[in-house]
């Protein structure tokens, strides 16, 4: 059953061109005849757009055997403005509004919804598409596993393999043969299908991990991108302390002197942004160059949703757009108009000194798939150029290909307290699409038993390897390591948190 959409105009002539559109029925019938689909599309592409409408009007929300019954088409996205971005501008593709409808509908809700930790609009019995957090499916699948209300699940920037994606991976691994199991046994249940797309995803670890997939690997579908040329300018040498002075050189030197076209520069954290956006603007708001002024714009994961969303609204009549950007805009979000990247190669990553216990965020180089993305936002609507702030013998000797997933580099205690909360009852044969060192997650657990997070008293009869606390939950809700997380806990019962936070402060 297909269904009928009335399109704006506007967005019936621009779809056409992504190229996205030509892999349509490919698309669709991948997506159909297989339990998994793993679509890689670069950016540019389309497909997070596009997909999901594709899924709804193939009638993807609907049940063959009883009329009156209906889905949700679910998308996650690991990150709040994209989720909300992104619904928005579905909503307007289906003719459903411009966007903004979606906090304005009422009680029955809206067609196209979205659900993030913080803000939920448009959701109500109307509702076939949810755009979420990864978070929020997350919380759903440990109250349902079968995740009975959906019937195509859809992970968008699957390369991210953030803990939370990879835990949902793995749950949907188990879910899914578990649905097509009910619906054998009920008409009236549609089977669960998975879709995961990237931009940059490694297949590998996906279609040779038959732990993960036993049935068989998942199809692939590749679809191309729409990137016009990105000329590429490295450094001759690579600055390796005062790389924002270097950037804030570069950016005022594209201003004064090349083309109009927005400017998207990439920087660690809020800390460099705030700063970097308080200089230029000072600095530009007295150029007579054209254009006469600079918009400047940051964008981190902490901004508000309204400061956010101001990066898709045109800039003011004789404005070049800058936008000051850590890795949230490397593919989760695309910026119109822009022609330049400043590349300062860098990101704020977590990482874990087992030999002291102590995890700490630390500035490092990007893995060479993400400066190609970050090459590739220049390259939108018109030739670009990219501008790296290190030099071309450091990309391709010192770069990592890929950067590892969060369960890799995060500590394992910490990793496996937390899927305990999610009530996962045996972490050492969890499907991960990477599994740690199975020896190094038991010895985790012993860690989490000995301070109390963890009850392996009953793990031999139980079939797992231990349940989780009382105290073992209030610790995995701290943005803290389980010990440090601890010492707060105990001290605040006895009265003495003042100390204690100093202590940890000290330690840490």
């Amino acid at each position: 059953m297909v269904l009928d959409v009335k399109r704006p105009a506007e967005v019936e002539k621009t779809r056409v061109d992504l190229p996205v559109t030509a892999m349509e029925f490919e698309i669709m019938d991948s997506i159909r005849n297989n339990d998994v689909t793993i679509i890689c599309g670069e950016t540019g592409s389309g497909k997070s757009t596009q997909i999901p409408a594709y899924l709804y009007e193939g009638g993807m929300s609907l049940c063959p055997s009883d009329p009156s019954k209906s889905y949700m088409i679910g998308i996650t996205q690991p990150r709040r403005v994209a989720a909300v971005s992104t619904a928005k501008r579905v909503c307007f593709e289906l003719g459903q509004g411009d966007g903004q409808s979606i906090r304005r509908s009422g009680g029955r809700g809206n067609l196209v919804s979205y659900k993030t930790r913080y803000e939920s609009a448009g959701s109500g019995d109307s509702t076939r598409i949810q755009f979420m957090t990864d978070g929020i499916l997350l919380s759903e699948i440990q109250s349902d596993l079968l995740l009975r209300k959906y019937s195509v699940i859809v992970l968008d920037e699957s390369h991210e393999r953030n803990l939370n994606t990879d835990v949902l991976i793995g749950l949907l691994s188990v879910a899914l043969p578990l649905r097509k199991k009910a619906a054998l046994e009920d008409p009236s249940i549609v089977p669960l299908k998975l879709v995961l797309m990237s931009a940059t995803l490694r297949v590998e670890d996906f279609t040779k991990n038959a732990r993960l997939f036993p049935t068989g690997p998942p199809a692939v579908v590749t679809v191309p991108g729409r990137t016009h040329p990105v000329t590429i300018h490295h450094s001759k040498v690579t600055e390796l302390d005062d790389y924002e002075e270097i950037a804030f050189q570069k950016i005022c030197k594209i201003h004064h002197k090349l083309p109009h076209g927005g400017i998207l520069v990439f920087l660690t954290g809020k800390a460099e942004i705030i700063r970097m956006t308080n200089r230029l603007r000072k600095a530009l708001s007295e150029s007579e160059s054209v254009p006469k002024h600079a918009y400047v714009l940051p964008l981190y994961s902490l901004l508000s949703g309204d400061e956010q969303a101001k990066i898709f609204s045109p800039a003011p009549d004789n404005h070049r757009l800058i936008v000051l950007a850590t890795n949230i805009a490397e593919t989760s979000i695309t910026i119109p108009g822009v022609s330049y990247v400043v590349d300062t190669g860098r990101q704020k990553c977590r990482n874990y000194n087992s030999g002291t216990g102590v995890a700490s965020y630390d500035i490092m180089w990007i893995s060479k798939a993400s400066a190609n993305q970050r090459a590739g936002r220049a390259g939108r609507t018109g030739p670009g150029h990219c501008y790296r702030l290190y030099s071309s013998s450091l990309f391709s000797r010192h770069m990592d290909d890929f950067a590892l997933p969060e369960v890799l580099t995060r500590p394992l205690e910490d990793i496996v307290l937390a899927m305990k909360s999610m009530n996962i009852s045996s972490v050492s044969s969890f499907p991960f699409p990477t599994p740690p060192d199975k020896s190094q997650i038991e010895a985790a657990v012993k860690l989490l038993a000995n301070i109390g997070c963890v009850d392996i008293s009953n793990m031999e009869r139980d079939g797992g390897d231990g349940a989780v606390t009382k105290l073992g939950k209030a610790v995995s809700k701290l943005p803290l390591g389980v010990r440090y997380a601890k010492i707060l806990l105990v001290a605040a019962q006895a009265g003495i948190l003042d100390y204690a936070i100093v202590v940890v402060a000290i330690l840490s």
